[in-house]
């Protein structure tokens, strides 16, 4: 049975939902950092072998991410039954079957060179997520290791992505419309996380544009009508999947609107405040499989 008690499981939060009577769930709407993934980056055998259970009785898993399309595909190895992802935040929705995005919605490259010359390019990590790909500029590498960021996330980042030797002559000569851009900030010895206020600022006076944070403190930047939570909205509509039908689970402000979309809304036990008062239900850490108990009380199959 499922316990309502307070954030270590499961409760009440938000609207009048059943649990477990009559749920009628089709599709579930994961996020992956904080969500799916452990502390190490990993999807546990445990969230693993819950989801697998699940897809074999017919219950759709889309992945919705603020990753690129690469860096979410390197997460993954293990799970083949994911027919979609959405990426950046919402800027794109792949499927995983061709590799293509089957929704879009980018900033253009010419208001992707306005923010970046408006903002201090020397002082920030500007990095910029093009057709699934990740770009990084060059002296970024030597930044990184003052962001105030965990070693796993630090090391995902070298990883996945393509260095160049300037952003802003990449987004010149590429002339390529942008999913998303997420920066980083330099964090002093008095804890002071430094540019991150006057550069929010800044992104804000784009009316077009809009900012969340996606966890340790960073800034993604896609358009405003890019979120998850309308990504959303318009695969099910292609899938012919009701709204009322689907879940969605998530810890950051940038699954907040996905969270408040989806007809069941499900925050980890690690989640920010802001995404616990806007869920129907808190479950789990997800350092301790909360994905898997929270489908395990939620689903009725």
């Amino acid at each position: 049975m499922l316990d309502k008690k307070a954030y270590s499981t499961i409760f009440y939060a938000r609207r009048s939902v059943q649990i477990g009577i009559n749920m009628s769930i089709k599709a579930v709407f994961l996020d992956l950092d904080g969500t799916l993934l452990n502390d190490e980056k990993i999807i546990s055998q445990k969230n693993i072998s819950t989801l697998k259970h699940f897809a074999s009785k017919g219950i759709k898993f889309i992945v919705s991410t603020g990753r690129n399309y690469t860096g979410t595909l390197s997460v993954l190895n293990n799970i083949n039954f994911i027919d979609y992802i959405i990426t950046s935040n919402g800027a794109a929705v792949y499927d995983t079957h061709t590799g293509k995005p089957i929704i879009t919605d980018f900033m253009s490259n010419g208001l992707a060179i306005s923010l970046a010359e408006s903002l201090d390019l020397e002082n920030i990590m500007f990095d910029i997520f093009v057709n699934g790909e990740a770009y990084m500029e060059e002296k970024n590498i030597e930044f990184l290791k003052h962001v105030d960021t965990p070693k796993a996330i630090r090391s995902f980042i070298l990883h996945n992505r393509i260095i160049v030797p300037s952003i802003m002559d990449y987004l010149i000569t590429s002339k390529k419309d942008i999913e998303k851009v997420t920066i980083n900030f330099k964090t002093l010895p008095d804890g002071t996380i430094f540019k991150r206020a006057e550069t929010i600022d800044i992104i804000k006076s784009f009316l077009s544009l809009s900012c969340v944070t996606g966890g340790s403190n960073n800034v993604e930047v896609t358009l405003s009508e890019a979120t998850k939570g309308h990504a959303m909205r318009k695969l099910v509509n292609l899938l012919n999947i009701p709204i009322s039908d689907t879940a969605a689970m998530g810890d950051s402000e940038n699954d907040l609107h996905i969270i408040e979309t989806a007809g069941v809304g499900i925050a980890m036990g690690n989640a920010d405040d802001m995404v616990k008062s806007a869920a129907d239900f808190v479950t789990l850490t997800n350092e301790e499989d909360g994905v898997s108990y929270a489908l395990e009380n939620i689903l009725n199959l």
